[in-house]
C-alpha cells in the first residue's frame, strides 16, 4: 500500500510541475505585443554633453546642436556605446532628438525624442524606439530617460542659471537611466 501511495503521490507532484511550468511558458504569449515579444530594457550610461553651432547631426539643427556620446550597459546589447543629439534652442522642432545605441557586436537600436525645457529645466519624454540594424532591424517600444548634466561655468562666473556664465566650449558630465521595453 505504502509503494502504491508514492506512485500516485509522485504522479500528482509530476502532474502539477507540468501545468506550472505550462502556466509559465503561457505568460510571454499574453503580455506579447502585435508582432512581437515586450521585453524589459534598461541601461546606465556616462558621457558627456557638446555643442556646435549650428552643428552637423540626424537633428538637423539651424541654430545649435547639443550632442551627446556616452558608454555603459544595457540589457540585451551589453556594453554600449549611445550618441544623442537635439536642438535645444528650437522648440517648436518637434521629434528632433535621437539616439543610437551601439552594441559591442555592432547592432544599433534607434529612437527619437522630443527634448524641451520647463522653467529652465530639461525635459525629455519617453524616447520612442524606431528600429536600428542587426538583431534591432525591426524593433519598437518605448523608454524613459532619467538623466542629469554639469553646467560648466565661465571663470569668475557661478550662476548656472545665467546663460552669460555657461560654458559651451568645453564638454559638460553627463550621465542617464534608461528603463522601457523593446518590442522585437
Amino acid at each position: 500500500m505504502e509503494g502504491r501511495k508514492n506512485v500516485v503521490t509522485k504522479r500528482w507532484l509530476i502532474i502539477g510541475i507540468a501545468a506550472m511550468l505550462t502556466g509559465l511558458m503561457s505568460l510571454p504569449a499574453a503580455s506579447a505585443a502585435p508582432g512581437g515579444t515586450d521585453r524589459p530594457f534598461a541601461a546606465t550610461l556616462a558621457g558627456e554633453v557638446t555643442f556646435e553651432w549650428p552643428g552637423e547631426s540626424p537633428s538637423d539643427c539651424s541654430i545649435v546642436t547639443t550632442k551627446t556620446h556616452a558608454t555603459g550597459n544595457a540589457t540585451h546589447m551589453g556594453l554600449v556605446e549611445a550618441f544623442w543629439s537635439h536642438c535645444p534652442a528650437e522648440v517648436d522642432y518637434v521629434g528632433d532628438g535621437r539616439l543610437i545605441l551601439v552594441a559591442a557586436n555592432g547592432d544599433e537600436l534607434h529612437g527619437f525624442y522630443d527634448y524641451f525645457e520647463v522653467d529652465g529645466a530639461p525635459v525629455l519624454t519617453a524616447i520612442a524606439l524606431n528600429g536600428g540594424t542587426g538583431r534591432f532591424a525591426a524593433a519598437g517600444g518605448e523608454i524613459e530617460a532619467n538623466f542629469g548634466v554639469m553646467p560648466m561655468l565661465v571663470d569668475g562666473c557661478d550662476d548656472p542659471t545665467n546663460l552669460d556664465c555657461l560654458d559651451f566650449t568645453v564638454a559638460w558630465p553627463w550621465w542617464a537611466t534608461l528603463q522601457g521595453t523593446i518590442d522585437k
